[in-house]
C-alpha cells in the first residue's frame, strides 16, 4: 500500500477508487500465480477471492479507515500549515534582523506608553471603589453660609447618624500621619481616626479580626487599632497570632483586633485605622470644628437631593451646626475631576500608537519590495494567494507580539518612576499597578498592531504575479513603475498621518496639560518637607514642645543650601484641614468656617506667598509678642466684605485674645490642585503653637535628598527616638 504519509490534495480520487484499486492489484497478482499454475482464469479468480477472505468486510474496513485517516489529517492541517508560516515567517525576520529594527523598536515605545497610561487609568478609574455597595455611597457635608462646601464636626455627624431615615448607614474619619514605634525604630505611618461604623461601609473588609465595638468608640475607653494586610506583614513578618499584640501609635499602646485587607483599605494608602473617641476626646463635642469627612450609604431608591434634605433640617438644629448641607457620590468626588484628563492622556498615547502603527507599516511595506522575489518563488511552487498572505501577517503578528512583550518590560521598570512625575493629590495612586488585565490589553494592542502594520505588504504580496516578478527580477528591470508610484505615495500618506496624529496627540497632551497644571498659589519647588510628632508621654506640656520646636528652628537654618526655613501646622495640600469660624470684633456672629493654619515668620518666604498688603508677623511670633493674624482675601465678614489691616478677630483654637490683621497674602489651593482656593487665616506657631505635630519646611538649592538626610539626622540628635 502506499506510505502512511501520503496525502490526497483536492481533486484527487475519492477514497473507494483506491480502495477497489488496491484489492484488485492484491487479487490480480494472485491470479496471476495460479493461471501459471495451470488453474483457468475464471477459477483463479474464485480461488483469489476465497484465499483473500471476506472481500466485502475488508473494502468496507479500508474505506472507513481511509476516511478516518483523512479526517484526522484535515483536523491537523490547519495546526500544522499555521506553525510551518510560523517557523518560516521568524526565519525570515531573523534572516535580517537590522530591517526590522526600527519598526519594533517604534512599536515598543508606543506599547510601553500605552501600558503605563492604561495602569493609570484602570487604578484611578476602573478598579471598583473599597465599599460594599459603593453606588450608594455619598460624601455628605455641612455648608456654610457663603455657598461653600466644608467637612462636618463630629456632634452633627452624631445627629446625622441617628436621626436620618434615608441614610443606611453613616461614618466619618480624619486622615492623618501617626508615630509608631517598630522593632527597626520609631517611624510614621498613613491611618484615619474613624467613628463608628466606618469599618462597616467598607466591602468585606476584614481579613481577620472584627470591627470596633460601640464601647471603643467611647471617650476613655480602651485604645484599639485596625491594621492593614501590608503593615501586618512589613512589621509582624505575617504573624497568625497578631490579634491581641499592641502597636505604640502617639506614645500610647494599642490593642491590635483585626488586620484590613489592602484592597479594602479607605482611605487610599492607609495603613492603621483606630477610633476618634479616645484619641482625640475634645473633638466629640465641638460643633465649629467642621474637620470631619462623612460618608454614608443612603437606602435603595434615595436620591442625594431628598437625603441633603434631610441632613439639612438635622444640621440646623444642632448648635454651631451649618443651616445647609450636601451631598454627592463618592465615586464623583473622588474621580470627576480627574476622569476627564486621564481620558484625554489614554487618547493621545492610543494617537501615537497609530502613528507608530503608520511609520511601522510603511517600513514594513518597503522591506516588502525587497523580497518580491522570495514571495514569487513561492507562489509559483505552489503557494496559493491565501498562504502568502497569512505568511506575511504572520511576521505581523510575531513582530507586535515581541514588540508586546518588550513594551510591558519597559512599562514594568518605567512605571513607578512615572508615578513619581504625577499631581501629588491623584485620588488612589495606590491602586496603581501593571497586573494581568493591563498586560493582556496591552499585548492585545500590540499584537493588533502588527498585523494592522502587516496588511498592507501582505495585500501587495497576495497580488503579486509570479511570473512577472520573476522575469523582473532575472532581467535586472528593478522595481516596477507602480510599485515605486505607490511607495512615494505611501510616503505622502504617511508624513501626513503622522502629522495629523502627532498634532492629535499634542493638543490632547496639552489639554492634559491645562487641565491638571493648576497654580497652587506657592512654589513648591526646592522644598523639603518632614513631619515631626512629639510624644505626648515625653512632652507632656506646651512648654517642651515649644522648647524643641524653637531649638530645631534655629539649627535647621544650617541645613546645607538653606535659603529659609520655617514649622508650620495644616499645611496646604498635604491632607490637613483645620477650620474654625473667626469672631470680628464688633460683629455679633462669627464668620464662615476658615483654614486655620500656624506659622512661624518665614513660612510665607519659603512657600513663595507673596503679600498682597502688609509684612507679615515683623518679629511678633513669640510668646510674649502682640497678637497678630495674616490672612487672605477669601476671609470675609460675616457681611461679606474681606478682613484688612488693622481688623481684629481670633479663631476658635487656644486662646480667643483678638488679633490684629497685620498682612494679607495671595490665596492658596489648601485642598489640592483640583479644588478651589479655600480661605485662609495664618496665625504665630509660637503663640498658638505646643501642638505635639507639626512640619518642618526648608527652601534649599541643595538636593532634597541631601536636606532631608541631614534635617532626619539633626531631628534625631535632638531626639534620638522621635519619628521623622
Amino acid at each position: 500500500m502506499r506510505g502512511r504519509g501520503d496525502f490526497r490534495l483536492p481533486g484527487n480520487p475519492e477514497p473507494g477508487t483506491e480502495v477497489e484499486e488496491e484489492l484488485e492489484f492484491h487479487l490480480s497478482m494472485r491470479m496471476e500465480e495460479l493461471i501459471v499454475m495451470g488453474v483457468s482464469e475464471e477459477e483463479a479468480r474464485r480461488r483469489a477471492e476465497a484465499e483473500f477472505g471476506d472481500l466485502e468486510g475488508t473494502r468496507r474496513y479500508c474505506r472507513d479507515q481511509d476516511r478516518s485517516r483523512r479526517r484526522r489529517l484535515a483536523l491537523a492541517l490547519p495546526f500544522r500549515t499555521a506553525w510551518d508560516e510560523l517557523l518560516m515567517a521568524a526565519r525570515g525576520l531573523a534572516r535580517k534582523p537590522g530591517a526590522v529594527l526600527a519598526p519594533a523598536a517604534i512599536l515598543v515605545l508606543a506599547v510601553a506608553m500605552n501600558a503605563v497610561v492604561l495602569s493609570v487609568v484602570r487604578g484611578v478609574l476602573l478598579a471598583p471603589l473599597p465599599f460594599s455597595e459603593p453606588d450608594r455611597v455619598a460624601v455628605v457635608e455641612e455648608i456654610q453660609d457663603g455657598g461653600g462646601f466644608v467637612r462636618a464636626s463630629y456632634p452633627v455627624m452624631d445627629a446625622w447618624r441617628e436621626e436620618a431615615r434615608q441614610v443606611e448607614a453613616l461614618a466619618g474619619y480624619l486622615e492623618t500621619r501617626l508615630p509608631m514605634v517598630t522593632g527597626a525604630g520609631p517611624v510614621h505611618v498613613e491611618g484615619a481616626k474613624v467613628t463608628e461604623g466606618f469599618l462597616e461601609l467598607l466591602a468585606n473588609p476584614l481579613r481577620m479580626g472584627r470591627a470596633f465595638s460601640a464601647d471603643e468608640h467611647r471617650v476613655g475607653a480602651t485604645r484599639v487599632v485596625a491594621i492593614s494586610e501590608g503593615l501586618w506583614r512589613q512589621a509582624f513578618g505575617g504573624a497568625p497570632d497578631i490579634l491581641g499584640r499592641t502597636l505604640e501609635l502617639e506614645g500610647q499602646a494599642h490593642e491590635i483586633v483585626a488586620v484590613v485587607r489592602d484592597e479594602s483599605a479607605f482611605p487610599d494608602g492607609s495603613q492603621v485605622w483606630l477610633p476618634v473617641e479616645p484619641a482625640n476626646p475634645d473633638l466629640t463635642q465641638i460643633a465649629g470644628a467642621k474637620i470631619f469627612l462623612a460618608l454614608a450609604r443612603l437606602r435603595p431608591g434615595v436620591e442625594l437631593d431628598a437625603a441633603a434634605l434631610e441632613l439639612k433640617e438635622i444640621s440646623g438644629r444642632i448648635p454651631g451646626g451649618a443651616t445647609e448641607a450636601g451631598a454627592a457620590w463618592l465615586s464623583h468626588r473622588l474621580l470627576g475631576d480627574v476622569r476627564t484628563p486621564l481620558l484625554l492622556l489614554q487618547g493621545a498615547v492610543l494617537l501615537v500608537l497609530l502613528a507608530a502603527a503608520a511609520n511601522a507599516g510603511g517600513l514594513l511595506l518597503a522591506r516588502g519590495v525587497r523580497r518580491r522575489g522570495e514571495v514569487a518563488l513561492r507562489a509559483s511552487l505552489g503557494a496559493g494567494s491565501t498562504r502568502v498572505a497569512a505568511g506575511l501577517l504572520m511576521e505581523g503578528l510575531i513582530l507586535g507580539a515581541v514588540a508586546g512583550a518588550a513594551g510591558l518590560l519597559l512599562a514594568w521598570v518605567t512605571l513607578d518612576p512615572a508615578l513619581a512625575l504625577v499631581p501629588v493629590d491623584l485620588p488612589r495612586a495606590t491602586q496603581i499597578q501593571l497586573d494581568p488585565a493591563v498586560a493582556l490589553v496591552a499585548l492585545a494592542l500590540a499584537g493588533g498592531t502588527g498585523v494592522a502594520t502587516a496588511l498592507l505588504p501582505a495585500l501587495s504580496g497576495s497580488r503579486t504575479s509570479p511570473s512577472e516578478t520573476l522575469r523582473e527580477s532575472t532581467q535586472g528591470s528593478g522595481t516596477p513603475p507602480w510599485i515605486r508610484g505607490s511607495l512615494e505615495g505611501l510616503v505622502v500618506v504617511q508624513v501626513a498621518l503622522a502629522l495629523v496624529l502627532t498634532a492629535g496627540a499634542g493638543l490632547l497632551v496639552r489639554s492634559f496639560i491645562s487641565t491638571v497644571q493648576e497654580d497652587p498659589g506657592f512654589d513648591p519647588a526646592g522644598i523639603t518637607l518632614l513631619d515631626v510628632s512629639l510624644p505626648e508621654y515625653r512632652y507632656p506640656d506646651q512648654s517642651t514642645r515649644l522648647t524643641f520646636a524653637r531649638e530645631l528652628l534655629a539649627r535647621a537654618a544650617a541645613l546645607p543650601g538653606a535659603q529659609a526655613v520655617a514649622l508650620g501646622r495644616n499645611l496646604p495640600i498635604s491632607g490637613s484641614n483645620m477650620t474654625s469660624p473667626l469672631m470680628v470684633e464688633g460683629a455679633t456672629m462669627p464668620t464662615d468656617a476658615v483654614q486655620v493654619a500656624m506659622v512661624t515668620e518665614a513660612y510665607f518666604e519659603v512657600l513663595g506667598i507673596p503679600f498682597l498688603e502688609g509684612e507679615g508677623f515683623q518679629g511678633a511670633d513669640r510668646t510674649e509678642g502682640p497678637s497678630v493674624l495674616v490672612v487672605d482675601p477669601g476671609v470675609r465678614t460675616g457681611q461679606g466684605s474681606a478682613l484688612s489691616i488693622g481688623d481684629r478677630a481670633h479663631s476658635f483654637f487656644g486662646s480667643t485674645e483678638m488679633r490684629e490683621v497685620v498682612g494679607v497674602v495671595s490665596p492658596v489651593r489648601h485642598g489640592g490642585l483640583r479644588s478651589r482656593p479655600a480661605p485662609v487665616a495664618y496665625e504665630p506657631f509660637f503663640q498658638k503653637g505646643g501642638a505635639p505635630g507639626f512640619t518642618l519646611l526648608v527652601r534649599s538649592d541643595a538636593p532634597a535628598g541631601v536636606v532631608a538626610d541631614e534635617a532626619r539626622r539633626l531631628i534625631r540628635t535632638l531626639d534620638p527616638e522621635l519619628a521623622v
